[in-house]
């Protein structure tokens, strides 16, 4: 298997100090700003400054949040941050780091303490292994476990083509079977391959991802022969 490495880092802050003095560092930096009050952000760094308040709690979690029904805001932030919108920043954040850019998520006020926040952080290491870091001490880290979620992510956001997920997905030192190569395929790679195999090249499902997939476990450097951008 092709080892996954993000280049890239991402931070948690509300430190407006702290950015200003990234940015004059050499390095290619993204601000997500999650500040719904104002454009703060925007207005001091346009050139860095990307809006995600798509990332905070919905109106109606909130208002379930100020009503005490905490349980019930705890559930609904949790659907909801599986929903596309979310999952259309959150992949504009992982080809950020997969493109070696340095990130912060900007919150202009928060505690260690606070409920939504934690839930955020949570979901970035539960559903795609990314620890986002907070200090010099916690810092940014990525579970290599969750690589072929990173590398779905990729090859749906058309980062990386097909033998380069195969590659990530694919362990060498493991023997082949049909059962370890589908569990780790993406359900929507494998309607891909569906279409593919169905449409004549192949009469059993599957059969042309299956040759790739052996072919890269035997020359991990294997590229395609032609490309289509």
């Amino acid at each position: 298997m092709q080892r996954l490495i993000l280049p890239g880092t991402i931070y948690l802050t509300d430190d407006v100090d702290l950015i200003s003095s990234a940015l004059s560092q050499p390095r290619k930096y993204i601000i997500y700003d999650l500040d719904d009050q104002s454009n703060n952000m925007d207005i001091m760094f346009p050139k860095y400054s990307v809006k995600a308040t798509v990332l905070n709690p919905p109106p109606s979690a909130v208002h379930k949040h100020c009503d005490g029904l905490q349980e019930e805001f705890i559930d609904e932030y949790q659907r909801y941050l599986i929903s596309e919108d979310v999952c259309d920043i959150v992949a504009l954040m992982i080809i950020g780091l997969n493109n070696g850019f340095d990130a912060f998520i900007y919150i202009p006020s928060f505690s260690e303490d606070s409920v939504w926040v934690n839930i955020l952080l949570m979901y970035f290491e539960t559903i795609y292994g990314i620890h986002v870091g907070t200090s010099a001490e916690n810092v940014f880290s990525f579970n290599p476990e969750f690589q072929n979620v990173i590398a779905s992510t990729l090859y749906f956001k058309l980062q990386i083509d097909i033998l380069s997920y195969i590659n990530l997905i694919s362990d060498p030192s493991v023997p082949f079977s049909y059962a370890t190569f589908f569990s780790q395929i993406d359900p929507m790679v494998k309607i891909q391959a569906d279409l593919l195999c169905h449409s004549g090249i192949d009469e059993n499902p599957y059969d042309t991802f299956v040759r790739l997939f052996l072919a890269c476990q035997k020359n991990p450097n294997i590229t395609p022969a032609v490309t289509f951008n």
